[in-house]
C-alpha cells in the first residue's frame, strides 16, 4: 500500500499515485518527492515522468540501494530528477561518492548526516551534492549550525527537517530555513502530519505552503 501525503489518503495504484501528484501540482506545490522502494521503482518513476514530463521530481530510497543496482541509477538519468535522497546505506560514504561521480543526478544525504565529522568526511569524500540536516539525527541547534557553516564553505546547499520532534523543533527548523545556504525545502510538522515547506516563509500555515513535496511512503 501507498501512502500519500498530504491528505492522509491511501493509494494502491499508480494511476492513484498520478491523481494525487497532479492535485499537488495544481495546487501550486513545486516539488514531489518519491519514496523509492522494491517494486515501486523505475516503472512507477516512468509514470510519473510521461504524465508530467517538466515538473520538479525527486526520489527518496531510505538507503535500501546498493552500488550493484548501479544500472538502475543509470536509468534513472534519462528521468531528470532533481535529486536522489540517500540511496545507500547511511555509512556507505564512499559508495555514495562512487556512485555520484558516475551520475549527474545530485545525491542528497540526509540519514548520513549524524555530526559534523561524518559531514566533513562526506564532502572530503564528494560523496553527495547537498545534504538534509535533521536537528534531531544531529543532536540540536549548535551542531546543526556547525554542519551549515561546514556545506555554505564548501558550496553544498542544505535543507533543513524536524518531523516527529514537537513545536519547538518546527519552530527552529524554520527559523534556520531563512538561511541563504538552506535552498532545499525545509521538512517540518504543520498540524498533526509532515509537509515540506520552501526556505524563507514566515511562522507555516497551510496556505503559506509555496514549495512542498508529496511523500510516497511504502507501508508494509
Amino acid at each position: 500500500i501507498d501512502q500519500v501525503r498530504p491528505g492522509d489518503r491511501l493509494v494502491t495504484r499508480v494511476g492513484d499515485a498520478l491523481m494525487a501528484i497532479g492535485l499537488a501540482f495544481e495546487s501550486g506545490y513545486e516539488l514531489v518527492t518519491l519514496k523509492f522502494r522494491a517494486g515501486w521503482d523505475l516503472e512507477m518513476v516512468r509514470a510519473v515522468r510521461q504524465t508530467f514530463p517538466a515538473e520538479p521530481i525527486a526520489i527518496d530510497c531510505d538507503g535500501l540501494c546498493t552500488l550493484g543496482q548501479q544500472e538502475m541509477f543509470y536509468r534513472l538519468e534519462d528521468f531528470f530528477l532533481k535529486y536522489i535522497e540517500q540511496p545507500l546505506r547511511e555509512d556507505d560514504l564512499v559508495g555514495h561518492a562512487m556512485l555520484q561521480q558516475s551520475i549527474r543526478t545530485p545525491l542528497s544525504l540526509d540519514q548520513s548526516v549524524t555530526s559534523l565529522a561524518r559531514v566533513e568526511q562526506i564532502i572530503d569524500l564528494g560523496s553527495c551534492r547537498q545534504v538534509r540536516i535533521d536537528l534531531g539525527r544531529v543532536g540540536g541547534l549548535t551542531p546543526a549550525l556547525a554542519i551549515y557553516e561546514v556545506c555554505k564553505s564548501a558550496q553544498i546547499p542544505c535543507g533543513i527537517g524536524a518531523t516527529g520532534q514537537g513545536t519547538l523543533a518546527t519552530l527552529a527548523a524554520q527559523s534556520l530555513s531563512t538561511l541563504p545556504n538552506f535552498k532545499l525545502p525545509a521538512e517540518v510538522d504543520i498540524s498533526d502530519r509532515p509537509v515540506w515547506i520552501g526556505e524563507k516563509l514566515p511562522l507555516p500555515t497551510r496556505d503559506s505552503l509555496v514549495q512542498a513535496a508529496v511523500e510516497h511512503t511504502v507501508v508494509s
